[in-house]
């Protein structure tokens, strides 16, 4: 019941209601750089959401850092390398987060990495958990050094852009975001990392801390 709890939940419903035509079921999160909070805000949003009563898949999907991997789940033997190599199914790599109903499919930390966009299992992947999943998240690399990044999340419903309070460049955030509009990638919103919410209140923007005193009674400390 915290604020930090809060703020998934929120972009939880962001998402939920981001478009009214369609079902948003496959989410990739990115960002323009390194550094940006992803993979915490990909497991945040996971267990915010299992915790609604979703059924929620987190997949690993940097090849390179497989950051969720490492915090998510321990002792990986079979992994997102396996199943786009066929040696394994989906529902045998996956595993159950600890604090939560939520599921990854990891990566194993000893593989020697994979190219997730040249392989056509990926595509057959995503469709295969989007009938199963109430949601499933995509941990993806960042979108200027790594161009698999905009190949994995134009295969997503929608996406979401990370962006580090006082610290993304604009340019940077800038040409990310052409970046992922020219591969025709669903944007649908960007969040605000990190933010330093009693800072903020004193620089005078806007829905900082100015009423954080008054919601302290709802929140746990």
């Amino acid at each position: 019941q915290s604020t930090y709890a809060e703020a998934f939940r929120t972009l939880r419903t962001s998402i939920q209601f981001a478009d009214a035509a369609r079902p948003i079921r496959v989410i990739a999160i990115t960002s323009a750089v390194p550094g940006e909070g992803k993979t915490t805000t990909a497991m945040g949003l996971a267990r915010a959401a299992a915790a609604s009563g979703s059924k929620v898949l987190l997949i690993d999907a940097d090849a390179r850092r497989r950051a969720s991997s490492r915090q998510f789940a321990d002792g990986v033997t079979l992994g997102l390398d396996d199943v786009l190599a066929g040696s394994a199914s989906w529902e045998q790599a996956i595993v159950k987060d600890s604090v939560s109903d939520a599921w990854l499919l990891p990566q194993r930390l000893d593989s020697k990495g994979i190219s997730l966009t040249e392989n056509p299992r990926l595509a057959e992947l995503l469709d295969a958990v989007r009938e199963r999943y109430d949601l499933v998240i995509l941990d993806t690399p960042p979108v200027l050094p790594v161009d698999e990044a905009r190949v994995i999340a134009s295969m997503a419903d929608g996406v979401v852009l990370l962006v580090r309070w006082r610290k993304t460049p604009v340019k940077a955030a800038s040409i990310a975001l052409r970046r992922l509009y020219d591969v025709h990638a669903d944007v649908l919103g960007a969040v605000l990392t990190l933010v330093d919410v009693r800072e903020q209140e004193r620089g005078g923007y806007e829905h900082g801390g100015t009423f954080l005193k008054a919601y302290r009674p709802y929140y746990a400390d």
